[in-house]
């Protein structure tokens, strides 16, 4: 594409690895709300604004 789209770079196996975790975790303890998760990504800028 022209210009270059700028992105984001996510962890996408650790997303996978920590999303199964979570899962297995809700489902041995479905009385406790789910836990929020946040994870660091980088911007790879481009030609585009």
């Amino acid at each position: 594409m022209t210009p270059p789209i700028s992105a984001l770079h996510q962890p996408i196996e650790l997303i996978g690895h920590e999303t199964s975790l979570r899962m297995l975790e809700r489902l041995k303890e479905m009385e406790r709300p789910g836990k929020h998760l946040m994870l660091g990504c980088s911007f790879i800028e481009r030609g585009s604004n």
